[in-house]
């Protein structure tokens, strides 16, 4: 109910007017996304946290003239983002009657006859109907030219280069998946830290410190135990996810990543993503069970930070650019875009 959340107190995040360059460390370990710079306007968001004996409730608010939905990534294909025998087959299905006219040198010539010598490709026997071919469709005569066809000749007397098995190439035309991600487009992402403040120096979570005595902020440190991202999905229902907890690997759902024996995953939680009149309201209730089991005790406290990932009018995150929470690469995803640490305790009221 909105009017229980209207009473309770929140964190707010601002963001104002201005021009976000396209980011540097992105371009690098990004080159196939296309970097833009983003002009903002100003930009307010509010985060409230409510417990109860079912579980963490989330409710958070942000300006978003509007938002771009995605795939459920529960459903998500793997294997659609890449080269198979069925799509190769449907590219180049229609040259295999005319296989022996792509191993060909820039003057159609092909190395054949039974005393392996070069012959004219337009002497050939059926050369006229490769050209007709090649005529009506111009999507397979690009092919050959750039020599796609000819590799994919070459596969079809090895099994062992099976697409399906071994062929890990993005499809042709851009693979798409990049907008897709959790921590891409309009999200509520955030992280919980459960530990003990004290903690985070000995307590490193899935990673090892690499050395004793080291000052905090020093190297970036495991400063969470669970990560979710909340957004909406084009069936016209929200999708929440977990992008890490305990056992999950760390890595950025890229497809066909490599997975352990718990992997990033939809959690089954109520919740809903809602744009109207320039806001967009996140709303979540997570069970217990999917943050560890345990209740949290009245008292006790927990890190937690958030950030409003956007589409539009730029991102805001809570404790940018503050000394208490300095720039920290392992708390939320992706790994090469330096976040706000989770290092601001918030105290569970009883």
């Amino acid at each position: 109910d909105d009017k229980v959340w209207t009473s309770l107190p929140g964190a707010t995040v601002l963001r104002p007017e201005g021009k976000v360059e396209g980011n540097e460390i992105e371009a690098i370990w990004l080159p196939f996304v296309k970097q833009e710079q983003i002009t903002v306007g100003t930009r307010r968001g509010e985060l409230k946290l409510a417990y109860d004996e079912k579980g963490l409730h989330v409710y958070a608010v942000v300006d978003a003239d509007k938002i771009r939905v995605r795939p459920r990534l529960a459903k998500r294909n793997d294997d659609a983002y890449f080269w198979s025998d069925a799509y190769a087959e449907k590219l180049f299905g229609a040259l295999r009657p005319h296989i022996k006219f792509l191993n060909m040198d820039g003057e159609k010539r092909i190395w054949g006859g039974d005393n392996r010598h070069w012959v004219k490709a337009s002497g050939e026997p059926g050369w006229q109907e490769f050209q007709d071919l090649l005529t009506s469709r111009p999507d397979l005569k690009e092919r050959v030219d750039n020599g796609q066809a000819k590799r994919w000749a070459q596969t079809l007397d090895k099994p062992s280069a099976s697409f399906d098995k071994f062929n890990y190439a993005y499809l042709p035309g851009g693979n798409g998946f990049d907008r897709e991600l959790p921590y891409e487009g309009d999200a509520l992402q955030f992280a919980i830290d459960i530990d003990a403040a004290a903690d985070v120096m000995t307590k490193t979570h899935d990673l090892i410190y690499p050395a004793a005595g080291l000052p905090a902020g020093w190297v970036a440190v495991p400063d969470s135990d669970y990560e979710f991202s909340l957004y909406q999905t084009d069936d016209g229902k929200a999708e929440l996810w977990c992008l890490m907890g305990p056992g999950v690997p760390r890595g950025h759902y890229f497809p066909r990543q490599e997975c352990g024996k718990v992997n990033q995953h939809a959690v089954k939680a109520d919740c809903s993503v809602e744009n109207r009149d320039g806001r967009t309201t996140y709303r979540a209730s997570i069970p217990w069970s999917a943050l560890g089991g345990k209740p949290w005790v009245a008292g006790s406290d927990v890190g937690f930070t958030f950030r409003f990932n956007a589409s539009d009018r730029g991102m805001i995150q809570f404790g940018e650019r503050s000394g208490a929470t300095k720039g920290n690469s392992l708390t939320l995803h992706p790994y090469w875009l330096a976040s706000p640490s989770n290092t601001i305790r918030w105290t569970i009221m009883p």
